[in-house]
């Protein structure tokens, strides 16, 4: 987890440090040509100051409107803080992504815990020959009706198996019924 936020952090901070100048060009990256970068940068800094001095001049023959000072600070304050709202939204989304997975871990847990009590509890409880069962309502009618049904007739295997699709209980049970109720008449 320390390393997922150790490289959101500086995956965030690395756009500071990648913006390369792009007045640079470099050709090979293992040679440096020194005197080819003095060059250009004067170049750079000639074509700035023809072009002040062509702004000067255009804002000399077009005759002045005053603008409010209150326009100039809005429109320096919103180009200023674009990047602090951009890097603003970013941690935000990556804190909201950290809150997730670190929620998400947590549940995981719980349920991993949650499961294992559970075995561990019904192991103890088989150790103790104490097995818990959950008796259906429905069922138990059923299994009390065909122990207490009278007829000792003997039935045939598909007759069974038509009787326990139709109640929805096991084959079983219905053979044990029929069992319990054949000893009950010959006790009787």
């Amino acid at each position: 987890m320390k390393r997922l936020l150790i490289a959101i952090v500086l995956f965030s901070i690395m756009p500071v440090f990648a913006q390369v100048d792009s007045t640079v060009a470099i050709n090979d990256s293992s040679k440096v040509d020194v005197s080819q970068l003095v060059r250009q940068q004067i170049e750079l800094a000639q074509a700035k100051q023809e072009m002040q001095t062509i702004q000067e001049t255009e804002k000399q023959d077009v005759p002045e409107r005053r603008q409010p000072q209150v326009i100039k600070r809005i429109t320096l304050a919103s180009n200023n803080s674009s990047g602090l709202l951009e890097k603003f939204i970013f941690l935000s989304a990556a804190a909201i992504v950290i809150f997730g997975f670190v929620l998400l871990r947590r549940k995981m847990s719980e349920a991993k815990n949650k499961n294992e009590k559970n075995l561990k509890r019904n192991i103890q409880f088989l150790r103790e020959e104490r097995v818990m069962r959950k008796d259906n309502p429905n069922l138990k009618k059923i299994r009390f009706g065909l122990v207490n049904n009278t007829g000792t007739e003997e039935l045939s295997e598909e007759a069974i198996t038509y009787t326990a699709k139709k109640l929805r209980i096991s084959r079983e049970e219905i053979i044990l019924a029929n069992r319990i109720n054949s000893y009950k008449m010959m006790n009787a």
